[in-house]
């Protein structure tokens, strides 16, 4: 069985990624990286998910709880939206279920307009 150090070696060699350039995307030091490639250190869980997501792996699998190490980037992008903004998620999944199509045009173009109004110009 892969260790946590196993698997992020194998990832960095699979990304062509240095333990320098993993160290900078966590936000951590090369050193440390490389502690937890040899594993004589783990991460907190608030590492550990930043290296998850350096690597675009799930923090599952660097534990070694699945096999399965590709995430798609709609995934962890629907994920990382359901995490950081759940009443927003609960707003829109309600509307999807009760709202008209004209009335989920209407609702997209008042979101552009209020947060996006200099993209569209």
């Amino acid at each position: 069985m892969d260790t946590l150090g196993k698997r992020i070696l194998k990832l960095l060699n699979e990304k062509n990624l240095t333990q320098k350039e993993l160290a900078k995307i966590a936000g951590t030091t090369e050193v440390t990286i490389g502690r937890y490639v040899n594993d004589k250190r783990e991460p907190n869980a608030t590492m550990l998910a930043s290296i998850a997501n350096a690597l675009n792996v799930s923090t599952d699998y660097l534990l070694g709880q699945t096999n399965t190490h590709h995430k798609t980037k709609e995934n962890s992008k629907a994920k990382e939206l359901e995490e950081d903004f759940p009443e927003g998620i609960s707003v829109l999944y309600r509307a999807n279920k009760n709202l008209t199509p004209e009335q989920k045009e209407m609702m997209l173009r008042m979101i552009k307009a209020t947060f996006f109004e200099d993209e569209e110009k």
